[in-house]
C-alpha cells in the first residue's frame, strides 16, 4: 500500500464527520422558527413528506376542528384501499383535517420509489406526512393509544384532545364511526 493511499484512508472518517456536522447544522438552520409541522397540501412525493412525531400530532388538529390520521404502508392493501375512502371523506367533511402518515423510510430509495408509485397511482388530495420508521408505538402512546402492530390504523383526535381508533374501510363505516363519536 502506498503512503498516499494510507493518508487518504485516515482522512475519510474525518471528512464523514465534517459532512455529518455540516448536514445537521443545515437542518437546524432550515427548521429554525417553524413552530408547527408544515404539511404538504396537494400532489405529494416521498421527498416532500414532513416528519411528524407525537409532539406535532396535536398541533396538526385545526383550531376548533377534528383531526383524522391514517397510518399506512405501501405493502398494506387495506391501507391503499382506504385512500379513496379518505379522499371522499375529506371532501365531504371540511371541518375534519385528514392526514395520511407514511410509515416507511423515505430515506431509502426503494421505499421512496414505492411511496411515489402509490401517490402516482392513487393521487391522494388530502395532506400527507410521514413518521419515523418504527415510530408507530411512540406516536400512538403519545395520544394515549396502544400500537398493536396492525395497519391500517386510523385515529381521530377530537375537539377535547381525546384520541380514538376508528374503522375507515368504506364510506359508510367511516361515516358511522364519526356519527358515533359526535353523539353526546
Amino acid at each position: 500500500m502506498s503512503r498516499t493511499s494510507r493518508s487518504s484512508d485516515a482522512r475519510t472518517p474525518l471528512l464523514r464527520q465534517h459532512f455529518a456536522l455540516w448536514f445537521l447544522c443545515s437542518l437546524l438552520i432550515a427548521c429554525k422558527g417553524q413552530s408547527e409541522p408544515r404539511l404538504l397540501e396537494g400532489p405529494p412525493s416521498s421527498k416532500s413528506l414532513v416528519l411528524v412525531g407525537p409532539e406535532e400530532l396535536n398541533a396538526l388538529r385545526p383550531e376548533g376542528g377534528t383531526l383524522l390520521v391514517a397510518l399506512w404502508a405501501t405493502w398494506c392493501e387495506p391501507c391503499l384501499r382506504e385512500f379513496a375512502v379518505l379522499d371522499a371523506f375529506a371532501k365531504k367533511r371540511p371541518d375534519v383535517r385528514v392526514v395520511g402518515l407514511a410509515t416507511e423510510d423515505t430515506a431509502s430509495p426503494v421505499a421512496a420509489g414505492r411511496i411515489d408509485a402509490v401517490f402516482g397511482r392513487l393521487r391522494p388530495t388530502y395532506a400527507q406526512a410521514r413518521i419515523r420508521p418504527g415510530g408507530e408505538h411512540e406516536l400512538l402512546s403519545g395520544v394515549g393509544l396502544e400500537w398493536d402492530g396492525v395497519l391500517p390504523k386510523t385515529i381521530v383526535i377530537r375537539l377535547d384532545g381525546r384520541a380514538q381508533l376508528v374503522e375507515a374501510y368504506d364510506d359508510s363505516t367511516l361515516e358511522a364511526e364519526f356519527r358515533r363519536l359526535e353523539s353526546p
